[in-house]
């Protein structure tokens, strides 16, 4: 069976979407996820979408959330977040995520030259 026609690529048109966002990450934030200081591509949510990676806002932190609905629950979220100074796992009810969320990751981007970004931005 061939795996990839079974994901058929996206087309790279796709990223100009206007509803995409990138954010800056650092990779302290989730370790694994982005190395460096790389960014993610959201898309902005205002609640939860499904089991994945989301950007949330907690105390004036931004960073990267591993979340999934716990079923039976009332639509509790599990959150986990891989700090520096340990992992935090909370289950949280859903108005909180509401108000917390920034966007659902769906790429990450692998930041290769930074100076050469940031000139190329100017």
């Amino acid at each position: 069976m061939n795996m990839l026609a079974l994901f058929p690529e996206v087309d790279a048109r796709a990223f100009h979407s206007s509803r995409l966002r990138i954010h800056p990450v650092q990779a302290q934030t989730v370790r694994g996820l982005t190395p460096n200081r790389d960014c993610v591509v959201v898309v902005p949510t205002e609640k939860y979408i499904c089991e994945g990676v989301y950007l949330i806002e907690e105390n004036g932190w931004e960073g990267l959330a591993r979340c999934e609905r716990l079923f039976g629950s009332g639509g509790k979220v599990w959150v986990k977040r891989e700090l520096p100074c340990g992992d935090r796992e909370d289950i949280l009810p859903a108005e909180w995520f509401a108000e917390h969320v920034i966007g659902f990751v769906v790429a990450n981007i692998i930041v290769t030259n930074e100076a050469i970004l940031r000139r190329a931005t100017l």
